[in-house]
């Protein structure tokens, strides 16, 4: 399991789930991408052995959103590093994996 890429789809997560105004600011972009179905992002926990299956389920469901992100944050200092297009196909077969 490659824990680069997990590491940045974490930070994905931190980064919108962080602050109120950047979830809302990612639901009205998951809206008006057609992304019909907003559940929340899912931070994993060390603890629980099926949480990085969880989170990297929601965030595969938002890849479009995260990506359209970048151009409302790219501002803001702190956005996390996007995943390449690489690293999302390699997050793909560790979902299918798990």
């Amino acid at each position: 399991m490659n824990v680069m890429e997990i590491s940045k789809v974490k930070d994905l997560v931190k980064f919108v789930t962080g602050y109120e105004g950047r979830k809302l600011k990612f639901e009205k972009l998951t809206l008006g991408l057609s992304i019909d179905h907003f559940k929340d992002l899912w931070l994993n926990f060390l603890i629980k052995w099926n949480s990085i299956y969880k989170m990297l389920r929601r965030t595969l469901l938002y890849h479009a959103a995260f990506t359209s992100m970048i151009w409302m944050e790219r501002s803001t200092s702190s956005f996390p590093n996007l995943l390449t297009d690489e690293e999302w196909s390699r997050i793909e077969k560790i979902y299918d994996l798990l």
